[in-house]
Order: C-alpha cells, then sequence, then structure tokens
C-alpha cells in the first residue's frame, strides 16, 4: 500500500504546477510548468507558464466562493465558463491529472478480473480463450453497446462456404 501511495505523491509532484499553482510564487510557478512540460513535450506547449499566471490572476479577480478549489472543480468551471480556448494547455493537464489515477484505478481493477477469471476456470480452459474471456470482461462496456445481431451476420458472412454442396 505505502508503494501506492509512493507512487501517487510522486505524480502529485508532477503536477505540482497545477494542483497548487494558486500557492506558489511566480519563480516556483514557471519551475513547475517547465518540469510539467518537459514530462509531456508533445502534449503541452511553451504557453502553459503564461496561461497559469494569466489564470492565477483570473482567479484572483473572483468572488473567493466562486473560485474552485480543486482539480476537478477547476476543470468543470473551465468547461462550464468556455475557457478551453484561453486555456488550452491548463485544460490538458488538469484532463491528465485528474485522469490519472482513475486510469491506474481502472487497470487495477482489470487486473483484479483477470484473476478471478483465471481462478475459475484455470484447470479446464486454454490459455488462448482465457485470455480472450478476460478482454471480454475488461471491455464489458464496449461489449454491452455492442449489437449481437451484427457480430452474427458478420460471421455468417466470413464463414460462409464459397462451394455449393451437391
Amino acid at each position: 500500500m505505502t508503494k501506492k501511495r509512493n507512487a501517487y505523491v510522486e505524480i502529485n509532484k508532477n503536477f505540482k504546477a497545477i494542483v497548487q499553482f494558486k500557492t506558489l510564487s511566480v519563480g516556483e510557478l514557471e519551475i513547475a510548468a517547465d518540469g510539467l512540460r518537459s514530462l509531456f513535450p508533445n502534449d503541452l506547449d511553451d504557453t502553459l507558464n503564461t496561461e497559469l499566471l494569466h489564470l492565477k490572476s483570473h482567479l484572483a479577480t473572483l468572488d473567493q466562493n466562486a473560485v474552485p478549489h480543486t482539480p476537478i472543480d477547476l476543470c468543470k468551471w473551465i468547461r462550464l465558463n468556455d475557457l478551453q480556448c484561453v486555456y488550452p494547455n491548463v485544460d490538458i493537464a488538469l484532463r491528465m491529472s485528474t485522469c490519472t489515477p482513475a486510469t491506474n484505478c481502472s487497470a487495477e481493477r482489470s487486473f483484479s478480473c483477470l484473476k478471478r477469471v483465471k481462478n475459475y476456470s484455470r484447470s479446464t480452459m486454454s490459455e488462448e480463450r482465457l485470455n480472450y474471456l478476460a478482454i471480454l470482461c475488461i471491455e464489458k462496456t464496449i461489449l454491452q453497446d455492442l449489437d449481437i445481431n451484427f457480430v452474427i451476420d458478420e460471421f455468417t458472412h466470413r464463414k460462409a462456404r464459397r462451394k455449393v454442396l451437391k
């Protein structure tokens, strides 16, 4: 458990520019933003520093009750006020910051699900079939949206015999 906690502490250090930008000084904010940009050079532009400074001053002008306090609330506030085009890099960084724990949890749930499937049918099933069942269980939301009749029609079309038997 401490290993996971340490991993989340490290993630929070990486996203310090996003999580703590309201309390950081200008110099600390620039250092933290540069560190975040170096971790995600393909996703975040050089304007992240100025966007964070602008957002910090923007939030300072608002009423204290209207200021979002958590990254999730800030992300919702940006979307609610249609400010994605004003703060595009902040929006991207906020989404990465808020989605990382959820992504990790869903991966852990997938492994837990795989463990249950393996324990249930370890002795009676081939590894290949077990892998397919695990994928179906992990991707159950896709499976629920799938049209079964389409799958059956596609299967019969692909497996149809080419020669007519007499």
